[in-house]
């Protein structure tokens, strides 16, 4: 029997790196949706925090533990990525595998991308930089506010990405994390891809602003 190996969607397409910015593929073994029936949401919320001690999250959070990340999707449901869904009740909730709907990409600034420059030694410039960066290339593409006093790290919230449904969620780096339908992932790629170009562009001519 042939040996069926999951292929990412993003396989052929990505990693991109160009001036500093890595647009990468997270690859989640699997994403999971969960919506708690009504009334149930403590029991879903206490077998999560003992599975991977992360919280339930309300509308508009995204919270991570390792590998584990659990989102606000919509008023009905979370997303689950990384790990397997722990264990849940019928009476509790209902748990579907969605990973074959979705593609899950990263889009990083430079590196050491900390507010300590990634060595412990920085001034946050580094930091700084690096997420403004990652801040003007979407903000080319999707009709949020990105400032993070507006978007801070944690926040998750579903838009478009130009004309592809996504969903954004900015990560404690200063990176954001951008799940796309698996249909549309090679122009989401073309999309971000043009958009970085277009930011190097301004940045080679001169512009002091991102």
């Amino acid at each position: 029997m042939a040996d069926l190996a999951a292929v990412s969607v993003f396989e052929t397409l990505l990693p991109i790196e160009r001036g500093g910015l890595r647009l990468t593929d997270v690859a989640p073994r699997r994403i999971t949706r969960i919506s708690p029936r009504r009334g149930r949401e403590a029991a879903v919320e206490t077998a999560l925090k003992k599975a991977f001690s992360v919280s339930l999250p309300g509308p508009g959070q995204a919270f991570a533990s390792g590998a584990v990340r659990l989102w606000w999707h919509d008023e009905g449901g979370v997303l689950l990525i990384g790990p397997d869904a722990p264990p849940l009740a019928a009476a509790d909730a209902i748990a579907v595998d969605v990973s074959d709907a979705w593609g899950l990409i990263r889009l990083a600034g430079p590196a050491g991308n900390r507010e300590d420059g990634g060595n412990g030694r920085g001034n946050g410039s580094e930091y700084r930089d690096g997420a403004r960066a990652v801040q003007a290339v979407l903000s080319r593409l999707a009709p949020l506010d990105l400032r993070p006093h507006a978007f801070a790290p944690g926040h998750t919230a579903r838009s478009l990405l130009h004309n592809i449904p996504a969903q954004f969620t900015r990560c404690a780096d200063g990176a954001f994390e951008i799940l796309v339908p698996r249909s549309m992932a090679g122009s989401a790629v073309a999309a971000l891809s043009d958009a970085i170009g277009r930011w190097l562009a301004r940045m080679e001519m001169g512009s002091t602003s991102f």
